[in-house]
């Protein structure tokens, strides 16, 4: 199975997650955002906005994904619309582009960096970060910033950082993280996934635990199962109720734990992805997944399909982190 010679299968999930460039002047992929925007009874050829109930969206989808790269670029896939990147905008991020996070219309998404800062594009708005907080981002304890995730509704976000700290920002709701609880992660955090609800989530680290926080369950992690990667792990994505997530290492491996599914990985199918496999997401009814590569492949599993990838583009990926998002709260 290889990204770009796979029927376009289709991507719809509740959260969506970088070297790309010319022969000269490469750059880093550090993250993708899977962008299903849903709405009851729409079809993937129409502009479609997703309905929010309060405790989740309606179904239907328009898919697509947003892939960003360390240097700032967002490219786009599907049906997710370009609505700017930090190069774009003249901003200087040197290289530093960790996450990025979509509004629940999927006409907007925040890129991070590892550094503090939050831009906003599209709808989305800003509602503050690390660095307009003064806090003092890559210091001893707190650490860099490692991913974004967005609150239901987009009016807020959160900020996690290596070191274990959680920082919310407009809506969004403190309830706990690694540091507050001291737990000594050593700069182990590597993403955080939300609840549908956005009353909680959970927070993965390279070492393979998984901590829950809020309405978040625990529902075991490569740790508890005495499974050993390491520090390969690279990211997280929950099931569309909650009861469940998946945990992903760079080294194509797919673990799943509560009642996630297994559908497959880049190292279950022969895949040679070496030590690239920086992200990977769910779709919306919990079928499926893609999981990204550095190098610019994005690999489906289950019910996720394909929508093209840098790779495909001929982009010549290299570090991609699929983001912890999708836009339907995650693009």
């Amino acid at each position: 199975m290889k990204a770009g010679k796979i029927a376009a299968s289709v991507f719809s999930k509740k959260y969506l997650r970088r070297k790309v460039g010319a022969a000269a002047g490469a750059f880093t992929i550090i993250g993708v955002v899977l962008w299903s925007l849903l709405q009851s009874g729409s079809s993937l050829a129409s502009v479609c906005v997703p309905s929010y109930t309060g405790t989740g969206y309606t179904t239907g989808a328009c898919p697509g994904y947003w892939v960003a790269t360390t240097t700032g670029h967002v490219y786009q896939f599907g049906n997710a619309p370009f609505e700017g990147s930090p190069i774009a905008s003249g901003l200087m991020v040197d290289s530093s582009v960790v996450g990025i996070a979509a509004t629940p219309g999927g006409h907007g998404y925040w890129v991070a960096t590892s550094t503090g800062h939050v831009y906003k594009f599209g709808t989305a708005m800003f509602f503050g970060s690390p660095i307009s907080e003064k806090i003092a981002i890559g210091s001893p304890g707190i650490g860099t910033v490692v991913g974004i995730a967005a609150t239901p509704d987009g009016r807020g976000y959160w900020v996690a950082t290596s070191a274990g700290h959680v920082y919310q920002f407009g809506d969004a709701m403190f309830f706990g993280s690694p540091f507050s609880k001291g737990i000594a992660v050593d700069n182990s955090v590597v993403g955080i996934a939300p609840t549908v609800d956005g009353m909680g989530y959970w927070v993965a680290t390279s070492t393979g635990h998984v901590y829950q926080f809020g309405d978040a369950m625990f529902e075991g992690s490569p740790f508890s199962m005495h499974i050993a990667v390491g520090t390969s792990v690279v990211g997280i994505a929950a099931m569309p109720d909650d009861s469940g997530y998946w945990v992903a290492t760079s080294t194509g491996h797919v673990y799943q734990f509560g009642t996630a599914g297994f559908y497959g990985s880049p190292l279950s199918m022969g895949l040679n992805v070496g030590t690239t496999v920086v992200a990977m997401v769910a779709t919306l009814d919990g079928g499926g997944y893609w999981v990204a590569t550095s190098t610019g492949h994005v690999y489906q599993f289950g019910d996720a399909p394909f929508l093209g990838s840098p790779f495909a583009s001929d982009m010549h990926g290299g570090n991609l982190q699929l983001g912890t998002e999708i836009a339907i709260t995650r693009s």
